[in-house]
């Protein structure tokens, strides 16, 4: 008999964990999913220390992304402020990951292509993330969606 009550109470421990655990909100940074569409904006990089090559204190570009069905593309500038980019995406706990799929030449920041993990917020309409790279830039984007 003590076996049964025992047995019960862990099948009720185990039915509340496992009722009471809500889709995790920090998936959702700011706890609205992430939308696919357009989004236009600003990309701002601000180096920590000088680089070789040039590279110094800060630049900042206008720039679209677009998402679309885990894929993504960005548009750079000229300047490679931003770079750009195109590939894969996907999002979760606060996490937005781009992988770009295209080789790109050795002459500049590779932390100016959209590549990588960033941390992110999106309100419904504005979408702000960004990264810090071994500590010497921290790369962000303020978009805001069409």
């Amino acid at each position: 008999m003590k076996r049964v009550v025992l047995l019960i109470i862990a099948v009720l421990i185990c039915g509340v964990v496992v009722f009471s655990c809500n889709k995790d909100r920090s998936e959702f940074a700011g706890g609205v999913e992430l939308e696919e569409g357009a989004y236009s904006g600003t990309f701002t990089v601000k180096y920590f220390v000088d680089m070789p090559g040039g590279w110094a204190g800060s630049g900042s570009g206008k720039t679209t992304l677009v998402l679309n069905n885990g894929k993504f593309t960005n548009a750079g500038n000229p300047n490679r402020v931003p770079a750009g980019g195109s590939g894969n995406y996907t999002v979760g706990n606060a996490k937005i990951v781009f992988e770009e799929i295209h080789a790109w030449t050795a002459d500049f920041d590779f932390g100016l292509v959209l590549n990588g993990e960033y941390d992110y917020k999106f309100d419904g309409k504005k979408l702000i993330f960004s990264k810090v790279y071994d500590g010497y830039a921290r790369y962000e984007y303020n978009l805001e969606k069409e």
